[in-house]
């Protein structure tokens, strides 16, 4: 028996074992990718549903500034539907960032 002979069979399972590894650090490193392009887009709708925030809480102060004249019912109902739309937005953000 050869030297070649004795080491052939582990020589093919070191090839076998690195195909392996090999194969799956390829397809690791696809869903990488792949879960690093959703991540960024992600992020892209997380900043622009801050930005939306953002507007809407301005609009929002800018508006109850001037319901100040506004009968208490009308102005109740205007300030709970504003509120209703934050929480929304809220909801859309914490979702985003789980």
């Amino acid at each position: 028996m050869s030297v070649m002979s004795v080491l052939e069979e582990p020589i093919k399972n070191i090839e076998q074992k690195l195909k392996e590894v090999t194969r799956r650090y390829t397809a690791l490193k696809k869903e990488n990718l792949r879960l690093q392009a959703e991540m960024q887009r992600l992020n892209d709708i997380v900043a622009q549903k801050e930005e939306e925030l953002q507007r809407l809480q301005h609009q929002t102060d800018v508006l109850k500034s001037g319901i100040q004249n506004w009968q208490p019912e009308q102005r109740k109902l205007f300030v709970k539907r504003i509120d209703t739309y934050l929480k929304e937005i809220d909801k859309c953000i914490a979702l985003l960032n789980e």
